[in-house]
């Protein structure tokens, strides 16, 4: 009698006891998952993506990603690489539930966001072609860019002149021409 009641007990204290860890296991599973961000299932992806903006949808193999953008490789030629602001991206078909660890891309790669990316466009003095988050195609040189915009010069215009100012906010692609 004495001996069911021990085993008993134990069997509670051992349901309780796995109770516990897999508790302990979905929290842990929980946090982890919740510090994995987009640039981490970016750079993981080995498929090609469907990236929708507004109406339009994009689709490519991703080549690089920084923490604010991804530069896709396009299936679909003569445009061969499109700029990627994640920030005007509505949704990502084709993304696997994969992720690189969070900071895996090292400390550099972590700080080269959009700004630096269009400072190379602006050193090459290429035309761009620039599409807004409303939907609004510019083709444009990039002259300048600061902290928290660009500066460029329409091409299409005219006036060659005529400097506009876009807020990183409102970027949503950006190609070569």
């Amino acid at each position: 009698r004495w001996e069911r009641l021990f085993a008993d007990l134990d069997a509670q204290a051992d349901n309780a006891e796995r109770l516990a860890l897999d508790a302990e296991v979905a929290e842990r599973t929980r946090t982890e998952r919740g510090r994995i961000r987009l640039s981490d299932r970016l750079r993981a992806a080995e498929d090609p993506i469907t990236v929708r903006i507004g109406g339009d949808l994009i689709r490519g193999r991703v080549l690089d990603v920084g923490p604010d953008w991804v530069l896709l490789a396009l299936s679909d030629p003569p445009v061969t690489e499109i700029l990627v602001a994640t920030a005007a991206i509505q949704a990502i078909d084709g993304l696997t539930m994969r992720a690189q660890e969070p900071g895996s891309a090292g400390p550099v790669a972590e700080r080269l966001d959009l700004r630096h990316v269009l400072r190379s466009l602006v050193r090459d003095r290429e035309p761009v072609i620039l599409a807004t988050a409303d939907g609004s195609m510019l083709r444009a040189r990039l002259d300048r860019i600061g902290a928290d915009h660009l500066d460029l010069t329409p091409l299409d215009t005219g006036d060659g002149s005529a400097s506009r100012l876009v807020p990183f906010t409102a970027i949503a692609t950006v190609r070569r021409d």
